[in-house]
């Protein structure tokens, strides 16, 4: 039984299987919400934007690879302590809007 935090919400259930229906990158489509959990396969420093600061991650799943783009406020600390927690090959949870750029 595994535990995950998100947004002050604790959930229960095995890795792939009571949480929630696993999206499988091929099947991603922009525009669609998406709520799964992916590997990290690489990452790129924090780097400035507009609004503050940014980073990247590329992600995997047995169907495939996608890049996750985490953009941050003007808090280079916070931003940086984040991007310093995941490491390479760590299990995350993703939830957002997927977008092409």
């Amino acid at each position: 039984m595994a535990n995950f935090l998100k947004k002050n919400t604790i959930f229960q259930g095995t890795l792939w299987g009571d949480i929630l229906t696993k999206q499988l990158i091929k099947d991603l489509k922009e525009g669609e919400r998406v709520r799964s959990f992916f590997s990290i396969k690489y990452k790129h420093i924090p780097k400035e934007y507009s609004k503050g600061y940014m980073f990247t991650l590329g992600l995997a799943d047995k169907s495939g690879e996608i890049e996750l783009t985490f953009f941050g406020d003007e808090n280079l600390q916070k931003v940086t302590e984040l991007y310093e927690q995941l490491k390479e090959d760590n299990i995350i949870f993703v939830e957002g809007i997927a977008n092409s750029y």
